[in-house]
């Protein structure tokens, strides 16, 4: 009976384990769906800087 108490006590473990790394892959996925959006935009940003920097930097003819 010891061994079964052990053995349930791990297959215990073992689901508390699974579901927490299940939650941390969701967290994970999401943080980097969240960083690729920031990155796209910062780049929209800086592109758009870029062309006011050129068209604003030109000298009228």
């Amino acid at each position: 009976t010891e061994l079964k108490d052990a053995l349930k006590k791990r297959d215990k473990r073992l689901d508390v384990d699974e579901e927490a790394l299940e939650e941390t892959w969701q967290i994970v996925k999401e943080s980097v769906r969240q960083m690729k959006h920031d990155n796209k935009r910062n780049n929209i940003l800086k592109a758009i800087r870029t062309s006011k920097t050129t068209i604003t930097g030109t000298s009228p003819s």
